[in-house]
């Protein structure tokens, strides 16, 4: 969730652009660099299976998955521009595939997954101040101490029900900022009525993707009252 607020992606990713960057500029030296005779010698080892280099392996691994099998057969008729705009794009891919399916299929992202659906910096993150984004993003992310985060990997929901109210609701994000009616008055003072008024999943989604600050703070101060209360 962490990489999905901030638009980032795995480190693996930079490692493996720098790496095939690298391999390249080795690769269409000039034959007299011992860099490249030593490169060739190391390939042609490794592809008689008389010496394993990790190195080479996990280059050729990386353009076999990015759909690039045709650059490592013939690296000195690639153009290094090209080459480094389609490992971008192709890894970036992978990654936001990746980062999809890990949200998807983790239970602790079930409220996130209702708002997030793709990769991408928030900007939030620098229009509101410390306090405010801090527990947006707290919320957002699940990092608090509702009734649902004490059992969200369990199928059982009794002891997720909220404790602040009768309704034996579970107590979850939606629940407080639509439905608790402990939490009416601070509710109809910071939060549009248009969002709790018969809410649906298609309000939550507009409600964690505001732009207006005025809106993002008061939805800020009404998270960090209600997770005040546990």
């Amino acid at each position: 969730m962490a990489y999905g607020e901030l638009g980032r992606f795995n480190l693996e990713s930079l490692v493996m652009k720098r790496m095939i960057n690298y391999w390249l500029r080795v690769a269409q030296s000039k034959n007299s660099k011992l860099s490249n005779i030593v490169y060739k010698l190391l390939r042609q080892l490794n592809d008689n299976g008389i010496f394993e280099s990790k190195w080479i392996n996990k280059v050729k691994e990386c353009l076999d998955n990015c759909g690039l099998s045709n650059v490592w057969q013939n690296p000195s008729e690639i153009n290094p521009i090209w080459l480094k705009n389609s490992i971008d794009l192709r890894l970036s891919d992978i990654d936001k595939q990746n980062w999809k399916q890990e949200v998807d299929r983790n239970n602790l992202c079930t409220n996130y997954r209702m708002f997030k659906t793709d990769s991408g910096f928030e900007k939030y993150l620098i229009n509101l101040d410390f306090m405010d984004y801090r527990a947006l993003v707290k919320f957002r992310c699940g990092n608090h101490r509702l009734p649902v985060s004490n059992n969200r990997y369990e199928s059982d929901s009794v002891q997720n029900v909220c404790t602040i109210c009768n309704t034996n609701d579970v107590g979850d994000e939606f629940h407080y900022l639509f439905k608790c009616p402990s939490l009416v008055n601070e509710r109809k003072q910071l939060i549009k009525p248009y969002f709790y008024q018969r809410p649906n999943a298609i309000k939550y989604k507009e409600l964690f993707n505001l732009t207006n600050k005025k809106q993002l703070r008061n939805l800020a101060k009404f998270i960090t009252y209600t997770v005040s209360l546990f």
